[in-house]
C-alpha cells in the first residue's frame, strides 16, 4: 500500500477497518494472527485507489475468540505492513 492509515475503531468489540490507498490495482493478502504468531485467517482482496478493508476477527473464525491483542498483516508483492488490534469482550 502507498498509504496505510490507522485502524478504526481500535480497541474494538467486533469489527474494525484499515484504509489502504494505492495508485495501481494490486492484490493484497490480509492475515490475522494471535499473540503466539499463529495465523487465524487469511484472505485476498484487490484494491485500486482507496479502500477500507474490513477486519472482523470474531466472525472470521469457526470458534470463539478471547479478548486480547491480535495482529493484522496486509501484504502485497512489494511490501508488508502489520497493525495491532485490541479485541474487547
Amino acid at each position: 500500500p502507498r498509504t496505510l492509515l490507522d485502524s478504526f475503531p481500535n480497541p474494538t468489540r467486533a469489527a474494525s477497518s484499515l484504509r489502504i490507498t494505492t495508485e495501481r490495482t494490486r492484490v493484497f493478502v490480509v492475515s490475522i494472527y494471535n499473540v503466539l504468531g499463529q495465523e487465524l485467517q487469511s484472505s485476498e482482496i484487490q484494491v485500486r485507489g482507496e479502500a477500507n478493508v474490513p477486519i472482523q476477527i470474531e466472525s472470521a473464525l469457526d470458534y470463539p475468540t478471547a479478548a486480547g491483542v491480535y495482529f493484522v498483516r496486509i501484504s502485497s508483492e512489494w511490501e508488508s505492513i502489520m497493525r495491532k488490534f485490541v479485541l474487547l469482550k
